[in-house]
């Protein structure tokens, strides 16, 4: 494989932001909380309650709100039925738990309800929901729509401007039906965190139920910002399809650098559940783990990569004072030395110069919003062993010029890394 730049920009580049479930933690310090590990701020950490064997920090990846519909009513669900259409939480017939959809045409309607969970452009998700026609009279479909382009998913996984079922079930018997698609990107839906009607319907003497219904997005990225993490313990990155189900895992041991490590699994892997999980004790003196900020994401990589090489430059804040007699006096400020990540672009179209001010500036809110970056990534000698990844900030300017009729240039495209934490 090629060595390539890879990146995670947008609102929603850590899969961590805006998960409606709570992580889920062994332990956790009183002061230093699980929510420090996906806040933007690696100088304010999490930290485990305990240095144990076995701690672990677990997430739910699923973007929707009560998909299970297990508050017992239609709590950010919206009815959009007509004439004697209904819909109702219910339970006559739940997938599992207690309640499931009702969805309901009546005797002249349409029956039909939707959530609208937020996304992020560009992104590759899986859509699931249980569906079941326990009365043999009529079909329930499912169609999903993007509200600021306003095209519908289609049942192989495009867009279209005609609206169609993604999915649809008319049989007694539950069925569970699924789709991986690609949101639209961020050049085509010009804002990073579009909403997705999500709508489950029958028609007239029809009624039907939906259960379980998440949307989660592919992984292939895993990073660890401002640690303790001491070099003979062993982190595993795990996956899980399903709440209490088998876990796969992968070795991280010889990634354990500081200021931060990375991994990435060149095929992206479709799990609603990820994990950071050590399997033995932090040595002493460092005592319990704690992490500045810990990424699960999905990686992106340009149309052309940047020119050779990149440089990696490393600062340490700061203070120095100078005495009458000309003695120095140096105080540190903050955590760890930082890096500055230079890199630049020659572009042989236009379309990949407004790529890299797209996906690096405006996505970033022109370092608004920090975003992740590993200059070069090739799957043969970096995957666990290259410690340049940098979680930081690009520089407020970008500056273009057109070298040739045929050539444009994007020179000193900046990412500064963000402080990281001092000892807790």
């Amino acid at each position: 494989m090629a060595t390539t730049l890879r990146y995670l920009p947008g609102d929603q580049f850590n899969h961590l932001i805006d998960i409606p479930t709570a992580l889920i933690v062994t332990s956790e310090n009183s002061v230093f909380v699980r929510a420090n590990l996906y806040d933007n701020r690696p100088s304010k950490p999490f930290r485990f309650g305990s240095n144990a064997a076995s701690n672990t920090i677990t997430a739910d990846l699923n973007r929707t709100e009560n998909g299970d519909l297990e508050t017992g009513d239609l709590t950010n669900w919206t009815d959009n039925s007509v004439d004697t259409g209904v819909v109702a939480a219910s339970t006559v017939s739940p997938h599992n738990g207690t309640y499931a959809l009702s969805v309901n045409g009546g005797t002249s309607g349409t029956g039909s309800a939707y959530l609208i969970p937020t996304l992020s452009a560009g992104k590759t998700y899986t859509l699931e929901a249980k569906l079941i026609a326990p009365f043999s009279t009529g079909a329930i479909g499912c169609r999903v729509q993007n509200q600021k382009t306003q095209k519908f998913l289609t049942s192989t996984g495009g867009w279209s401007g005609s609206a169609s079922d993604v999915f649809s079930h008319a049989t007694t018997a539950w069925s569970s039906e699924s789709i991986t698609f690609d949101m639209e990107s961020f050049g085509t839906v010009t804002r990073d965190n579009p909403r997705l009607l999500i709508s489950f319907r029958t028609t007239e003497n029809a009624a039907a139920y939906a259960d379980d219904v998440v949307i989660y997005p592919d992984t292939d990225f895993i990073s660890v910002h401002g640690h303790n993490i001491n070099p003979l313990t062993v982190p595993l990155w795990g996956t899980a399809a399903t709440s209490g189900g088998a876990w796969t895992d992968t070795t991280l041991t010889s990634n354990v650098v500081q200021p931060a490590f990375y991994a990435i699994r060149d095929t992206p892997v479709s799990a609603r559940w990820q994990r950071l999980f050590f399997t033995n004790l932090n040595d002493s003196p460092d005592g319990a783990i704690y992490i500045g900020q810990l990424v699960f994401g999905q990686t992106k990589s340009l149309a052309k990569n940047q020119d050779y090489g990149w440089r990696l430059a490393w600062h340490r804040d700061q203070v120095r004072n100078v005495s009458p007699s000309g003695d120095a006096y140096v105080n540190p400020i903050g955590g760890a030395s930082r890096r500055r990540l230079t890199m630049r672009f020659l572009h042989d179209s236009k379309a990949q110069r407004d790529e890299v001010q797209e996906e690096f500036y405006e996505r970033s809110e022109h370092g608004g919003i920090p975003m992740v970056v590993v200059p070069s990534y090739d799957s043969a000698t970096d995957v666990f062993n290259d410690p340049a990844v940098v979680f930081g900030r690009v520089g407020a300017d970008i500056d273009f010029s057109r070298p040739s009729a045929s050539l444009w240039q994007t020179s000193s495209v900046v990412v500064e890394e963000s402080p990281f934490p001092i000892k807790v």
